[in-house]
């Protein structure tokens, strides 16, 4: 985690983007919280709260199959774009609070509760239409549309885009 905040957090940043450039291939971005367990879950729980408490705009840029805590690192940036053929899946179990705690600000607490309760596999054009990510695009246009939206957000002073994400912090 200190390489990635030494890079993201240097003087004059302002604007993240987080995710693999498009290979074509299916990734999955996948770290299976059941299995590993509490191990796991410190140190990401640590990388969840410096990205949401990042001074900098965050932008996830998303393909394949975003799983468990892969799902909830793109949709922990201030704005995710996902390919067209992405998908996203939380398995119903117990426990991981700090992981989806943002769901019910951005995408309104019932459908939080369905996603935690029934565990659907949900498609990235589904995942746009309930405002849970920005936009799903082609995967041959996902990383130029990351790249536009970073640059329209790099254009604003960096002041701004703090007091955007001011309401952030609060929850």
């Amino acid at each position: 985690m200190q390489r990635v905040q030494g890079r993201d957090a240097s003087p004059g940043s302002q604007i993240v983007v987080r995710g693999k450039h498009n290979t074509g291939a299916k990734q999955c971005q996948c770290l299976d919280c059941f299995d590993i367990g509490v191990q796991l879950l410190g140190p990401l729980t640590q990388l969840l709260r410096y990205i949401w408490e990042l001074p900098i705009i965050a932008i996830s840029q998303m393909h394949g199959h975003a799983i468990e805590s892969g799902m909830i690192l793109g949709l922990t940036c201030d704005l995710a774009v996902a390919a067209d053929d992405a998908g996203f899946l939380w398995r119903p179990f117990g426990g991981a609070g700090m992981l989806w705690h943002p769901w019910p600000w951005t995408i309104g607490m019932r459908k939080t509760k369905e996603i935690l309760l029934m565990g659907d596999y949900i498609t990235s054009k589904e995942a746009a239409e309930m405002e849970m990510i920005n936009k799903s695009v082609p995967p041959a246009e996902l990383e130029d549309e990351v790249m536009r939206m970073a640059r329209n957000v790099a254009r604003r002073p960096r002041e701004f885009n703090v007091l955007v994400n001011s309401p952030r912090r609060c929850v």
